[in-house]
């Protein structure tokens, strides 16, 4: 793989670029519309049912909301940060005290209610670790969380997402979409959430155009 520059990196697209942004012809909120939609499409043929949509702060919300409109299901921001402070490259025990510091109840639902959390994607598994917390406190017991990419296993090779662990960095493209599996139904269990969603690697690639953007960090499970 060639492309090493920061403007190939597929997180511009999902993650660190403005909305506003245009890339190699393409804008980044197209390129977001169209993950949220593929992603949306896959929680509706999955079956499950939700109450509400609410977002992981504050990069998933562009997501949650096209997911919730798609799906037909309210939007609520149950939570959001006090400050745009961006965490990802932070050492995990960091990452907890920003959120601890900045993560702020604004949204209520019934403690009943079946919450779906949007994000774009899943790397250390810090947030969603206090996502789930904050729900229990709170009284929501049954949440899921999707995700509009499929598992982050590696490290970026260029550099460009630095300094983040990944849940998964124990796989390698060698392993087995069981292993994958295992390790999904194990943080599941970890968090105590109904349900893990993440959008296919099928949709993902061709949504960002891998053969222009590097997605070497996330996992790949085609044939």
């Amino acid at each position: 793989m060639s492309i090493i520059s920061d403007e190939k990196c597929a997180f511009n697209l999902i993650y660190k670029l403005d909305i506003a942004h245009v890339v190699d012809g393409r804008s980044v909120a197209s390129v977001r519309t169209r993950l949220a939609s593929d992603l949306a499409a896959q929680l509706s043929a999955s079956g499950e049912q939700f109450d509400v949509v609410s977002a992981i702060p504050n990069t998933g919300i562009f997501y949650a909301r096209e997911v919730a409109e798609i799906l037909g299901l309210p939007y609520v921001g149950i939570f959001e940060k006090k400050i745009a402070k961006k965490t990802l490259g932070n050492h995990a025990s960091t990452r907890y005290q920003i959120y601890e510091d900045i993560l702020k109840r604004v949204g209520k639902v019934a403690s009943n209610s079946k919450v779906l959390f949007v994000d774009e994607a899943l790397l250390s598994g810090t947030t969603v670790k206090i996502i789930s917390k904050s729900c229990r406190d709170n009284g929501i017991r049954n949440i899921s969380f999707a995700f509009a990419s499929p598992p982050a296993f590696r490290q970026c090779p260029w550099g460009h997402i630095k300094n983040t662990d990944r849940y998964f960095s124990g796989l390698q493209y060698s392993e087995l979409k069981d292993d994958m599996e295992r390790l999904v139904d194990e943080l599941k269990a970890e968090l105590a959430v109904y349900r893990i969603f993440f959008l296919s690697a099928d949709s993902f690639f061709e949504r960002i155009n891998q053969r222009s953007t590097c997605a070497l960090c996330f996992w790949d499970d085609r044939d």
